[in-house]
């Protein structure tokens, strides 16, 4: 065979690997299945939400089609978590105050995650000549739908019966605390009817029965008519006593107004800064106790306070810093949740 012959042989060959390589590879990979590049036959859109994942492992690429399948899902947690922020920020006199982290987006992300544990692993696939990996994840709508469904309407009769000891209540603030109650099951309900309706075809889920705008206004009305006395003992009260002041009118009570339904005590125990390698330490605790207009004990809770600092007067002040943040985040639901359900 004369070398030019044996060129072009040569040169067909290669040709015709490099054309089957083109066809067989990562591009169109048209031994695999349909999921991989379209839509599934097996698991239908009207049935199944869907997730995809690609890696060098199946392990992984099972991971990753769990999250695809999650995005959605947690798209709508966290569209719920601006909305409890928002509600636990008010507006008093011009100015935004910020109240303290409901549990209710740990709620949502509870019952959230019940529904993330329903995804299954539909199918996987082996791409041998590119090594990789693909996997997908389905979640039934019907069954999540369900689930959800029926978790909402537990929410609305729970939301319900507090709503109606509410109305029934006189003492101000256990009636204040089942009206929060009943506002905290409806905004975890709100999240849940969001997740509803992405797993809903429809997209519709369940027609809310209370109005949220409307049980914010009365939660904070009621809060507004709580007429409630301060005092302050132990340690530096001169410095202690605006504090507490300040943080219960934050609150959205009516501070040291007469006569009053309540009465609330924040005692300090602070130690005198103490020096130790090169910084002044100082801790202690705050106390905080409320009582009836009769005496009558409603609820008390302790916080530890630790501070240091380079100088002695630094290390008291930021321990009052510390003080005021503990009251002006954690003060309003820590006195509700005294008469709380």
């Amino acid at each position: 065979m004369s070398g030019t012959k044996q060129v072009k042989i040569i040169l067909r060959l290669s040709v015709l690997v490099l054309a089957t390589a083109c066809s067989t590879g990562g591009g169109t990979r048209k031994n695999a299945p349909d999921w991989v590049n379209g839509v599934s036959s097996r698991y239908s859109n009207s049935l199944y939400l869907i997730g995809r994942g690609e890696s060098a492992t199946l392990d992984d690429a099972k991971d990753r089609a769990r999250a695809d399948l999650t995005k959605s899902i947690e798209v709508v947690v966290s569209e719920q978590t601006r909305d409890v922020q928002s509600f636990t920020r008010e507006s008093k006199d011009g100015k935004v105050q910020e109240a303290s982290q409901l549990d209710v987006t740990r709620a949502v992300q509870t019952r959230t995650d019940k529904v993330v544990r329903g995804i299954e692993i539909g199918d996987v696939w082996n791409d041998e000549k590119a090594h990789r990996f693909y996997a997908l994840a389905v979640l039934n709508r019907h069954q999540v739908g369900s689930a959800l469904r029926q978790t909402i309407d537990q929410l609305d009769a729970e939301t319900q019966a507090l709503v109606g000891k509410s109305s029934q209540e006189s003492a101000l603030l256990r009636k204040l605390a089942l009206a929060k109650a009943a506002l905290e099951a409806q905004l975890t309900r709100e999240g849940l009817q969001r997740t509803l309706q992405v797993i809903d075809t429809t997209g519709q889920g369940i027609e809310p029965k209370y109005n949220i705008g409307r049980m914010r206004a009365d939660t904070r009305e009621l809060a507004g008519r709580i007429r409630m006395e301060t005092k302050a003992t132990g340690n530096l009260v001169d410095k202690l006593a605006p504090l507490v002041k300040g943080a219960v009118g934050e609150a959205g009570f009516v501070v040291d107004a007469t006569p009053a339904e309540y009465v609330l005590t924040a005692d300090l125990q602070l130690d005198e800064p103490g020096l130790r390698e090169g910084w002044y330490w100082t801790k202690g605790s705050l106390n905080i106790t409320v009582a009836d207009a009769a005496g009558h004990a409603v609820g008390a809770k302790r916080w530890e306070i630790k501070a240091s600092a380079q100088t002695q007067d630094m290390a008291q002040r930021r321990a009052l810093d510390q003080l005021h943040g503990i009251m002006t985040r954690q003060l309003r639901e820590t006195v509700i949740g005294f008469a709380g359900p």
